[in-house]
């Protein structure tokens, strides 16, 4: 009889591919975004601390649209994009939803950073305040205005409250916590 093994490591990163993998859910299950960070995740006790930023979620549709909304001048020709026609960077999720969150910075004077972090059926893209990983305090004014700035420029309902989203390059696949309910369960095989 053939001893079970645990698979620690995963080689094929087929098994991981968002959005269709039962490993992918399993890991955006238990690392769903969360209103409060759990105190067992420690950033100064920990030897891999787990990287977390709080914001909101931004759907590139509606990063389009507030592009269409404002006259979004393109930062590579000084020209206003043509939707219809828009350039390449305008094509790509990531990087057009940063463009757009650059001009959202600006706007309510607050730098916003784009991560990507895991999100419920793929790697997605939130508006980052900060990371669990920075030492900065807003007052509460000023965090109310910048949180009301993203909703109103992305169309996000008032009743949708900002979360602590993990880290997907830091603390995707590959990334073991020290807190074991943070980790997907491991397969077992037969090999």
């Amino acid at each position: 009889m053939a001893i079970p093994k645990i698979r620690r490591e995963v080689k094929d990163d087929e098994e991981y591919r968002p959005g269709t993998s039962a490993l992918y859910k399993a890991l955006a299950k238990v690392r769903a975004p969360q209103t409060e960070i759990d105190w067992r995740i420690d950033i100064y006790a920990s030897k891999a601390p787990a990287l977390l930023h709080f914001g909101y979620e931004v759907d590139w549709q509606k990063a389009i649209a507030y592009g269409r909304r404002e006259q979004f001048v393109d930062p590579l020709s000084g020209r206003v994009v043509n939707w219809e026609n828009p350039p390449g960077w305008a094509k790509d999720e990531y990087l057009c939803i940063c463009a757009i969150l650059e001009h959202v910075s600006r706007r309510c004077r607050f730098l916003l950073a784009c991560k990507m972090v895991i999100g419920p059926e793929k790697p997605t893209c939130i508006a980052s305040l900060y990371s669990n990983k920075e030492d900065i305090a807003l007052r509460k004014p000023r965090l109310e205005m910048v949180l009301r700035q993203i909703r109103e420029a992305f169309d996000i309902d008032d009743a949708t409250t900002p979360a602590w989203w993990w880290d997907y390059l830091e603390c995707g696949p590959r990334y073991r916590s020290e807190v074991a309910a943070y980790n997907p369960r491991m397969s077992v095989t037969n090999k």
